[in-house]
């Protein structure tokens, strides 16, 4: 198990850097999984705090308002996106390294 941090500015950055929801969605993943482009399967989504999943979902909602007005806002991130457990501290993100 590894503890990646992940800051607001971070999560801005990222989303202010992405034109379409698939690339915020694997920029979020290589932040917390380095070796993203090595792994198969991802069989735990990586998991954050309540506030910390509240922020990424506020920027997903926004992101898709502004860039994709026509689908129901913040569904790539809902479908795609970390787990929420209360167990994690704020602004980290737990994550089961796959093998």
């Amino acid at each position: 198990m590894n503890y990646v941090p992940l800051g607001k500015k971070e999560i801005e950055n990222i989303f202010d850097n992405s034109a379409h929801q698939s690339e915020y969605l694997i920029a979020l993943y290589k932040k917390v999984l380095p070796d993203f482009n090595k792994i198969a399967t991802i069989t735990e989504f990586p998991v954050v705090s309540k506030i910390t999943s509240d922020f990424i979902f506020k920027q997903a909602i926004d992101f898709d308002r502004k860039y994709h007005p026509r689908i129901f806002p913040g569904g790539c991130w809902m479908n795609s996106g970390f787990g929420t457990s209360v167990e994690v501290e704020d602004w980290i993100v737990k994550v089961e390294v796959p093998s």
